[in-house]
């Protein structure tokens, strides 16, 4: 699809956080998602793909940063994402954060 639609912001995110997952081109994942966060740093999608990239490159604090400058009502956002936050809050150090963020989830 990416080379169908390489211009596509929500192809080259998902392919992003598809190789994430995977372990995959994870340094050329962050770099997409950050410059998807920048060019629409209110797109949630992105900067949870930029968190996701920080949280597998072990750098935990960046990827709570992903999340800084948005009003974000965590209770409204879509479990995939609000999966990705506590993870990055619970190797940042704060389990019983992340671990109440995930019984919400349910």
């Amino acid at each position: 699809m990416n080379n169908k639609f390489p211009e596509d912001p929500a192809i080259q995110n998902d392919l992003a956080y598809f190789n994430l997952l995977l372990g995959r081109e994870m340094e050329a994942a962050r770099q997409t998602a950050e410059k998807l966060r920048n060019a629409a740093p209110a797109n949630l999608a992105h900067r949870t793909t930029l968190a996701l990239a920080f949280c597998r490159l072990n750098e935990p604090k960046a990827a709570l940063y992903s999340y800084d400058g948005l009003a974000i009502l965590w209770d409204q956002v879509p479990p995939t994402q609000r999966a990705i936050h506590a993870a990055a809050i619970g190797l940042s150090g704060d389990e019983t954060t992340a671990r109440s963020e995930v019984a919400a989830l349910s």
